[in-house]
């Protein structure tokens, strides 16, 4: 029953009876079985508020309250329940014959069995059992984590039972209150059914928001993650942007990948828009390595003309790096006449070159 809904209080005595803060105790009797079966419990959590009620008959007479225990009895009388006990407080309805004893801030101390007595002949006893679990918090996942500069941070917390009230769930990054209106790129959400359940959202991680993170109650339990954000790796083919081979010699490519990621890269290479399959071309290797960096190499042979084009070395969702290549055509004939008399061949010479040769035939000719 809430508070709210209790009659106007009657004028009677209510005797609490406490030891420390407010641990009650109070020596027992044998219970009969039909006290026993007036036996209900109350289930709360460290931190919350518990309502223990009690239906008595007769509530015009002296009403206590008890803590049962095994040891010491210690035992102090007062009226009713003034606000300078700030965890206690008794009250009474006589209209309703219900007696309510409040416990604010519950510790887990606080839990056992709680007789409630009304001083008629014979006395009329009620227990109550207080029942106290100390929430759980549990950041789901892995305890350390890396994500990528750029990427987005999702941290998921629960806590499990849910408190009365509920529960102020608060992340912390390091040793400082994480505040979703200080940075527009954080969004905390939080829901609350059986279980709290709140969520830290970050877009956009940068390396200075690597660290420990938090997530915990007030005065309660809470549970952290280690959480490392790298630097976006560069990808670098070395050597010049543009690059000119003859049909039939050799392709040598070799991209670096630094900071080397974990887990270790996957290299795409690509020509044009098509990924390279090395086990699609005989005349294809690809060897990739791993250190502090990631270096890949891509090797063709008997290059031809077709082989001309983009050439991309790229991370899956990552940076990239690109050159171009141009396989220019070797006609054989021209080739062997011009081996044997120590030229290049005309048609492998490129097509702004040949114009001077030409015209220096035509005018010997016309000479003779």
């Amino acid at each position: 029953m809430a508070r709210s809904s209790l009659k106007p209080w009657a004028p009677l005595v209510v005797a609490l009876l406490f030891v420390t803060d407010p641990v009650f105790a109070t020596g027992v009797s044998e219970d009969s079985d039909l006290e026993r079966s007036h036996t209900s419990t109350v289930r709360t959590t460290v931190g919350g508020t518990a309502f223990l009620m009690c239906h008595l008959p007769n509530i015009g007479k002296m009403v206590s309250w008890a803590r049962q225990r095994a040891d010491e009895v210690f035992m102090t009388h007062y009226r009713r329940m003034s606000l300078r006990f700030n965890r206690v407080e008794a009250s009474c309805s006589q209209q309703d014959d219900v007696c309510l004893l409040t416990i604010s801030n519950v510790q887990k101390t606080d839990s056992g069995l709680y007789i409630c007595r009304v001083d008629s002949t014979p006395p009329i006893r009620r227990f109550v059992y207080l029942s106290v679990s100390e929430p759980e918090t549990t950041i789901l996942g892995e305890p350390f984590r890396t994500h990528w500069q750029g990427s987005g941070i999702n941290l998921t917390c629960v806590v499990q039972p849910r408190r009365q009230p509920e529960d102020t769930v608060l992340w912390m990054h390091d040793d400082l209150v994480i505040h979703a209106d200080h940075d527009s790129r954080i969004t905390i959400i939080t829901e609350t059914d059986t279980s709290t359940i709140s969520q830290l959202l970050l877009e956009d991680a940068q390396p200075t928001d690597s660290g420990t993170y938090t997530c915990k109650l007030p005065d309660g339990s809470s549970d952290s993650v280690e959480i490392e954000v790298m630097q976006e790796p560069k990808t670098t083919i070395l050597g010049e942007p543009f690059r000119t081979h003859w049909q039939g010699s050799g392709i040598n490519l070799t991209c670096v990948v630094q900071p080397r990621r974990q887990p270790e890269d996957t290299v795409l290479w690509m020509h044009d828009d098509l990924v390279i399959h090395a086990d699609h071309d005989s005349r294809l290797t690809i060897i990739t390595e791993t250190d502090t960096s990631t270096i890949s190499q891509l090797l063709l042979e008997d290059a031809q003309p077709n082989d001309s084009g983009t050439y991309t070395c790229k991370l899956p969702n990552g940076s990239s790096d690109s050159v171009e290549i141009e396989v220019m055509q070797v006609v054989k004939d021209d080739f062997h006449a011009a081996m044997s008399g120590g030229h290049r061949p005309l048609s492998a010479v490129p097509p702004a070159a040949l114009v001077l040769p030409v015209i220096a035939a035509a005018v010997g000719s016309v000479c003779r």
